[in-house]
């Protein structure tokens, strides 16, 4: 029993899915880590900054690309895209094929205003300290309050860090936006 309400685990097994292409199943190694109960900023912090140690052990030129699902969901809502059209976009973000993203949008009845925000969003990338600020700027009154609120604090708590050179901001960095719904 944990009086703060939150547990954390870590996993290192075997896990099985399903080959891209076939119809079989495939068997990979996977090592991971859960937090579980009342996750704060700090927690979500400190699971970045074990990733990006552990990238950085393995390499000293990696770099860990951070996104955020909840704020391309919370834009994806303000513009009025369907839940059924949001997979599409998001394959599209996460190739960075801002055509195709572009002509998505508009079937999905996105203003032309509002794609140019996507789109500028969608090409950002680089170190935090240099994108954080542009990522507020075009998001600050577009997006849930909240969940930028918590993804600048995030960030910001790691820019003065020994890791803070080894993160980048990328919004291309996307997974399935039905399962996860914060950072990636």
């Amino acid at each position: 029993d944990n009086p703060q309400g939150l547990q954390k685990l870590y996993y290192n097994e075997n896990v099985y899915r399903v080959s891209k292409g076939a119809k079989s199943f495939r068997e990979i190694l996977q090592v991971g880590l859960e937090c579980l109960g009342n996750v704060d900023d700090f927690c979500i912090a400190e699971v970045m900054e074990l990733a990006a140690e552990s990238l950085l052990a393995v390499s000293p030129d990696s770099i860990l690309e951070i996104s955020h699902l909840g704020l391309l969901s919370s834009l994806m809502d303000r513009f009025g895209v369907q839940k059924g059209q949001a997979g599409t976009l998001i394959r599209y973000i996460s190739e960075k094929n801002l055509h195709e993203l572009t002509a998505a949008c508009l079937e999905a009845g996105v203003s032309s205003e509002n794609i140019q925000i996507l789109t500028q969003l969608v090409s950002l990338n680089g170190p935090v300290a240099e994108v954080l600020p542009q990522v507020l700027t075009l998001l600050r009154g577009r997006v849930d309050d909240i969940i930028l609120g918590q993804f600048e604090r995030v960030l910001s708590s790691l820019m003065g860090s020994r890791i803070a050179s080894a993160l980048s901001i990328d919004f291309s960095v996307v997974d399935d936006i039905h399962y996860y719904n914060g950072f990636v």
